[in-house]
């Protein structure tokens, strides 16, 4: 891979991460908020819409500890999985280690299998964010950060396959030049 390329796959681990850390830490917050109400007098609760003030409260109200219970086994299983691809990205030069490295991220879509629930969920959070309408049911109903596991779908579909062409590309140019080696002797 190239330098370039492994920068921009760099940036997506870390942008699936931070965004896991993120939704992780508005539930954490929610469970444990330091204050119910915004100065506007909006109120936290079950039904009612999140304002920007509220996501604040809720942000400053995670801790790391609050955080890493929000995840669970789970979510540090996950993260983790994050850490080992940027140790794969940052080794992977080998030829025999770049498909075993595509493969590895390939194999995502098993290891994490909630992450499907997110590729039903997540439009109908997008379209709620923008409509302003995420609410405390939509942080508590279940681990939040769950629907965000999906990012992590589309990083390792894209390293996976980044990998694997180049992985590919390198063992022609590799029997090219055997070739080329052996018609010459």
């Amino acid at each position: 891979m190239s330098p370039r390329q492994r920068i921009i796959l760099s940036a997506l681990i870390v942008f699936s991460m931070l965004i896991c850390l993120f939704a992780a830490a508005l539930q954490a917050g929610y469970e444990h908020p330091i204050q119910t109400s915004d100065s506007k007098g909006n109120q936290l609760g079950f039904c009612n819409s999140l304002t920007w003030e509220l996501t604040g409260i809720l942000l400053r109200s995670a801790t790391l500890k609050t955080v890493v219970q929000s995840l669970g086994f789970y979510g540090c299983l996950y993260l983790f999985a994050h850490a080992l691809a940027f140790f794969f990205i940052a080794t992977n030069s080998p030829r025999l280690a770049e498909r075993r490295t595509a493969s590895w991220f390939w194999i995502q879509f098993l290891v994490f299998p909630l992450s499907w629930l997110g590729l039903l969920a997540l439009p109908d959070l997008i379209g709620s964010f923008f409509k302003g309408q995420i609410d405390g049911e939509t942080i508590s109903e279940f681990p939040f950060w769950w629907m965000f596991q999906v990012t992590w779908f589309a990083v390792s579909l894209a390293a996976g396959t980044l990998i694997w062409r180049t992985a590919k590309k390198i063992q022609i140019e590799l029997t090219q030049f055997e070739i080329k080696t052996d018609s010459a002797n």
